[in-house]
């Protein structure tokens, strides 16, 4: 995206506001951070202490018998049968870790996308469960 020559119709005159929109747009490129970046989450610790109400512990990689646990915890998606979630007042993150880790990622993420000025927070909104085969197409929620 580069607005590098000033913009007008054929046959009008072009006011300062134009100009200025012009100038402004021009910089986009310059001022913009990624739209887009990915990589390896370092700052998070290897288990977040993965607790959820009346199931207590979840280790991971997760093992079968917490895998059942969980899943009988969760509710189904309606469209998907092999996948399951759950909302975020059931589930805890107890590893102290994880909490500063998420900080020092937002801090990331907020240089990464331009936003170093505005306050970013994480939250987390459910926890999904994807059965054999189970995924979820990209920017797509089961719910």
């Amino acid at each position: 995206m580069a607005y590098h020559r000033r913009y007008s119709r054929p046959g009008t005159n072009r006011t300062p506001t134009c100009d200025k929109i012009s100038e402004i747009l021009g910089l986009a490129d310059k001022l913009a951070g990624e739209y887009s970046f990915g990589g390896r989450a370092d700052t998070l610790p290897p288990t977040p202490g993965l607790f959820v109400n009346g199931v207590g512990m979840i280790l991971l990689p997760l093992v079968s018998e917490h895998a059942k646990k969980l899943i009988a915890k969760c509710r189904q998606s309606r469209d998907r049968p092999n996948i399951r979630w759950l909302q975020s007042d059931q589930v805890e993150m107890k590893n102290p870790s994880w909490q500063a880790g998420m900080e020092k990622l937002m801090k990331i993420i907020a240089r990464g996308t331009g936003y170093m000025d505005i306050s970013l927070h994480c939250v987390l909104n459910k926890l999904v469960v994807y059965g054999k085969g189970g995924h979820v197409l990209k920017h797509q929620d089961t719910e």
